[in-house]
């Protein structure tokens, strides 16, 4: 995989990075927002952001958090990667060393469509096993940000799974076989093993690297999309980019964003996603009642 190694050379990119207006707020206490009404809006909440195919499951990281940030004042870059780490474990995942490889790459761009682009033609490894129909979904993603996750596939015992050319399941890769699956289990599950965040320096203005982070962190650690929130949905760090104008806004993850990572990295991990979806709305729900 040499997808993660390539980082470095988008720093030679400089002509698509700005530095982006954010003032630091390393400080900022992980939830401070809360939201009224929430069991009416729990189920809908966990639909919209708990993407998977049908009969599929949800994918989670599985490795330890790297993050790394381009296009961005070292100062503030450091700032991002710091908060990124800090959420991380604040819900139950492990981060790597100081010196660790990448696997989470936060990129600021002048231009989001022309940046996507010299993604796409001079650096494919970062789309490495999405179909050349789910990269162009990516590069269309409306507004200013785009996100996406590469996943790995783990048998049921959380060993990597070969893949033939065809696509057809080798075996995993220290030998043995694959666990059949049980009418509560599947045989396999896909761990993202990378994530990737691209947004525009001009959608930055006035927001701080903690709004960024946090983010970045709702887009990474699970495949939130601002895009497929309901109307009435609870306040949400998703939805600090490409806001309007004079839109109160939250300074951080919201007590909802941060449940729902909490619950979404508590689930069993060979579960459906339909067992998934329910174990993450029971958890939401009783990690919303405890409160801040």
């Amino acid at each position: 995989m040499r997808l993660l190694p390539l980082a470095a050379l988008l720093l030679a990119a400089s002509a698509f990075s700005l530095p982006a207006a954010a003032e630091e707020q390393d400080e900022t206490p992980i939830v401070v927002t809360g939201v009224k009404d929430r069991k009416e809006q729990i189920q809908s909440f966990v639909g919209a952001l708990t993407v998977a195919p049908p009969g599929g499951q949800i994918g989670r990281y599985e490795t330890p958090i790297c993050p790394a940030v381009l296009g961005m004042p070292e100062a503030r870059k450091l700032a991002v990667e710091k908060r990124l780490r800090a959420v991380a474990g604040a819900i139950g995942l492990e981060t790597g060393a100081a010196d660790c490889l990448p696997n989470l790459l936060v990129m600021v761009t002048r231009d989001k469509g022309d940046f996507m682009k010299i993604i796409r033609k001079d650096y494919p490894d970062f789309f490495q096993g999405l179909e050349p129909v789910q990269i162009s979904r990516i590069q269309k993603q409306p507004g200013s940000a785009s996100a996406w996750q590469v996943e790995l596939l783990l048998d049921a015992d959380g060993r990597p799974i070969l893949l033939d050319n065809d696509g057809s399941v080798d075996g995993p890769t220290n030998g043995g076989s694959i666990r059949p699956p049980s009418r509560i289990q599947e045989a396999q599950r896909p761990s993202i093993m990378a994530a990737a965040v691209v947004v525009e320096a001009d959608a930055l203005q006035g927001l701080s690297t903690t709004q960024l982070a946090d983010y970045a962190a709702m887009r990474s650690f699970a495949r939130a999309d601002p895009a497929r929130l309901p109307a009435d949905a609870p306040d949400t760090i998703l939805r600090v980019i490409d806001a309007p104008a004079g839109t109160a806004l939250p300074v951080t993850l919201t007590e909802w964003d941060f449940a729902f990572l909490k619950a979404l990295h508590a689930t069993p991990k060979n579960a459906r996603a339909s067992q998934q979806r329910i174990a993450i709305a029971s958890a939401l729900e009783k990690e919303l009642d405890r409160g801040p």
